[in-house]
């Protein structure tokens, strides 16, 4: 396994296509909430196009041998001005890897990666979210010093 690297306009691709396959199996858990926009990998793109171009984004990709086996992006932003946690945080909403079974290796080195370089800017916490369903990306954070602090419900109208 390659060691994890910073995010280029390359990679945007396939970690659209990544995303892509982790939104269709998060669909089947729970149809509405994360049913796929028509233009769902469009809007991403340009969103992670944008995230690239920020300072305050923390993005890795892991390389496989065709392709990108992983990526995570971090958001280095302040507390919500309710919570004093002491300092930034580093918000993850968009982590995958190519295979569940990749948790344990790639998903691992990219966790370790990215809140090391969030620690090395001042970060104080990270959050993470992942799907209530979602178990081995919940098996690779519960036990690496995370505690589940908030729940969504969802229900159709």
């Amino acid at each position: 396994m390659h060691p994890p690297r910073a995010a280029i306009s390359t990679d945007i691709a396939p970690m659209v296509a990544l995303s892509a396959a982790k939104r269709a199996a998060y669909a089947l858990a729970s149809p509405i909430f994360w049913k796929p926009a028509a233009d769902a990998n469009a809007k991403q793109e340009a969103w992670f196009r944008h995230l690239l171009a920020r300072d305050t984004t923390i993005a890795l990709v892991v390389d496989g041998d065709a392709d990108v086996e992983g990526f995570v992006i971090g958001l280095l932003q302040p507390a919500p001005p309710v919570y004093d946690p002491g300092g930034p945080v580093l918000a993850i909403d968009d982590f995958c890897v190519r295979d569940p079974a990749l948790w344990t290796t790639v998903g691992d080195a990219l966790l370790r990666d990215v809140r090391s370089r969030a620690r090395e800017r001042g970060a104080v916490l990270v959050i993470v979210v992942a799907g209530v369903h979602d178990g081995p990306k919940s098996t690779l954070i519960a036990p690496r010093g995370f505690t589940a602090t908030s729940q969504w419900f969802t229900a159709p109208i």
